[in-house]
């Protein structure tokens, strides 16, 4: 598998070992954001939701949006899950779950939703299996509901890096450090997808910035996880710079 030079690497933190993609694009490593059954658990989260959000014909018409979003990261989720490079029970039906939770993003009637999120739980359940891994992860979610998770994610880690010179205890960090695992895989979506970038000479602007919060994400949820305070808010920082650089340069 194709490697990075050492040099490159010294750019990389905490990523420690990248595979090219099919456009020719560095990836890193899936495990060196987080395990595999983290965003299993993920993909659960959201479908706990997503239930809620077409258990009614009032909950689906006042949940559209939500429903979009949430639906586009289980197709995230799943996507991960099937290109982890940890093994998983999860991988056999990472795919059908992905292609039931892309059909449930574009739902537009109650029915359709329903059947859905029916095919979605059969593969959540196991019940479905195989499929063509191979997907532009530009495709897995819409890129305003990507921005929406992107915001609430950074919200979250920006109030508990404040509240980490009070101290918080090893569940509330794991859950912080949880949103920042999610935040890096977010930024890889946000890399692939460059339909935002008018000047298409600037698409590797776009790309770095992806990056650099990509790489800032994983150090933050690393000092999380050390109780390293300092090292968070400095990560974070870093985070938060690429955020406001990325919007300076191409939100216009």
């Amino acid at each position: 598998m194709p490697k990075l030079t050492a040099l490159v690497l010294t750019t990389l933190l905490f990523v420690t070992a990248v595979t090219v993609s099919a456009d020719g694009e560095a990836k890193p490593k899936l495990s060196d954001i987080a395990p595999v059954e983290n965003f299993t658990s993920a993909a659960d989260e959201k479908i706990v939701a997503l239930q809620k959000y077409v258990a009614t014909p009032e909950a689906f018409d006042k949940s559209a949006r939500k429903l979009k979003r949430d639906a586009g990261m289980v197709a995230i989720f799943a996507q991960v899950i099937a290109e982890h490079d940890q093994d998983s029970p999860a991988k056999q039906s990472a795919v059908p779950l992905r292609n039931a939770a892309l059909k449930l993003a574009v739902a537009t009637t109650l029915e359709d939703a329903t059947q859905s999120l029916k095919e979605l739980k059969q593969a959540q359940a196991g019940k479905v299996t195989s499929g063509d891994v191979a997907m532009d992860w530009a495709q897995l979610i819409n890129f305003d509901s990507l921005m929406n998770e992107v915001a609430v994610r950074n919200r979250a880690v920006g109030r508990a890096v404040r509240k980490m010179r009070r101290g918080l205890d090893q569940n509330a960090r794991d859950e912080v450090a949880h949103d920042a695992d999610i935040l890096a895989v977010l930024a890889m979506v946000a890399a692939a997808d460059t339909h935002p970038v008018k000047d298409k000479a600037t698409i590797d602007g776009w790309k770095n910035f992806a990056n650099e919060q990509r790489t800032a994400a994983i150090a933050t949820a690393a000092a999380f996880r050390k109780n390293d305070a300092q090292g968070a808010k400095t990560a974070y920082t870093r985070l938060a710079k690429s955020c406001s650089g990325c919007h300076k340069a191409y939100r216009k």
